[in-house]
């Protein structure tokens, strides 16, 4: 939950805490309600500092340029084509979203 951007703020946080009292009958939460909610493919995670550079294994970086064509299209993958779920795993707006696709087609 630590790694979810949370769109709607602490409206959002407090409306997934009580679905997911009312969905449970123990006093124990699990994150499966929240999983649902958020959607599994959202939910990733931040490896710890000191951990391996992420571009490693490549001989030179990649242009930003790239690097941002490479993560939209990851996120749409991984969205399954829903803008909005991508925004959210790249932490902008859907319309910031929509603008650079749109770029990207110009």
């Amino acid at each position: 939950l630590s790694n979810y951007a949370f769109p709607g703020n602490v409206r959002e946080l407090k409306a997934m805490a009580y679905d997911a009292v009312s969905f449970h009958k123990t006093k124990i939460l699990s994150m499966e309600t929240f999983k649902k909610a958020i959607g599994e493919s959202e939910l990733f995670e931040i490896p710890p500092a000191g951990e391996e550079e992420l571009f490693a294994g490549l001989e030179s970086l990649p242009t930003l340029g790239v690097a941002t064509e490479s993560l939209i299209a990851a996120a749409l993958k991984r969205a399954k084509g829903n803008q909005t779920i991508a925004a959210r795993m790249l932490g902008i707006s859907q319309p910031a979203l929509s603008r650079r696709l749109k770029q990207r087609e110009d």
